[in-house]
C-alpha cells in the first residue's frame, strides 16, 4: 500500500506541482495586489491581535507579534486546507471522472498551493526575527519537523473531508464553524 502511495507520488509529482503553480497563476490574475494578498491577509490579523491582546490586555509574551505571525500563518495553511478538501472532489469532478487520477493527487496541489502562500509569509517571519533582533538557538531548528507534521497531519485530515464532502452538502459549513471554533481554542488566540 504505501510503495503504491510513492509510486503515485512519483508518477504525479509534475501534475501536481505544475496544477498548483497555474491555480496559484489564476488567484491573483484579477487583482490589483496581486500576491501581496497573502502577506496583507496575516500581517493585518497580526496587527489586531497584537493591539487587542498585546495593547489592551498586555500580553507579557516576549516577541508577541511574531508568536502571532507565526501562529496564524501555520493556521491559515490547516484552515484553508481544511475548507478545500471538503469540496475538492465536486470541483474536479470533470477530472476524476475523464482519467483516473489518485484523489490525495488533488490534495497535494492544495498542500504545494497553500504551503507557498505560507513560506512567503515565513521570509517575514525572517524579517522579524532580524528586525526584533531574536537570538538564534539551536532550538529555532524544531520548525522543520513541526511543519513535516503540519503537513502530514493536515493531508491526513483534508483526506478525509474530501470523501466526507461528497455525501454531506453542507459540511463546508460545517467545517467553517469548527475551524473558527478551534482557532478560538488555540494558543494563537490566546
Amino acid at each position: 500500500m504505501l510503495a503504491r502511495f510513492i509510486a503515485d507520488i512519483e508518477k504525479y509529482w509534475n501534475y501536481s506541482i505544475i496544477s498548483a503553480v497555474s491555480q496559484l497563476k489564476s488567484e491573483v490574475v484579477n487583482s490589483y495586489l496581486n500576491w501581496l494578498w497573502w502577506v496583507v491577509t496575516p500581517l493585518s490579523f497580526m496587527l489586531l491581535y497584537v493591539v487587542v491582546f498585546g495593547g489592551l490586555f498586555a500580553a507579557s509574551e516576549p516577541y508577541f507579534p511574531l508568536f502571532v505571525f507565526i501562529g496564524i500563518t501555520m493556521w491559515d495553511f490547516f484552515g484553508r486546507l481544511m475548507e478545500q478538501s471538503v469540496k475538492l472532489i465536486k470541483s474536479n469532478k470533470d477530472i476524476v471522472k475523464k482519467i483516473y487520477i489518485p484523489k490525495y493527487v488533488l490534495i497535494l496541489v492544495k498542500i504545494w498551493m497553500n504551503g507557498f502562500k505560507m513560506m512567503v509569509s515565513f521570509v517575514i517571519v525572517v524579517c522579524m526575527l532580524l528586525i526584533f533582533r531574536v537570538e538564534w538557538t539551536w532550538c529555532m531548528l524544531s520548525f522543520f519537523p513541526i511543519l513535516l507534521l503540519l503537513g502530514i497531519f493536515s493531508f491526513g485530515c483534508a483526506s478525509h473531508l474530501m470523501h466526507y464532502g461528497v455525501m454531506i452538502v453542507d459540511l463546508s459549513n460545517a467545517i467553517k464553524l469548527m475551524l473558527r471554533f478551534l482557532f478560538y481554542m488555540t494558543g494563537i488566540f490566546y
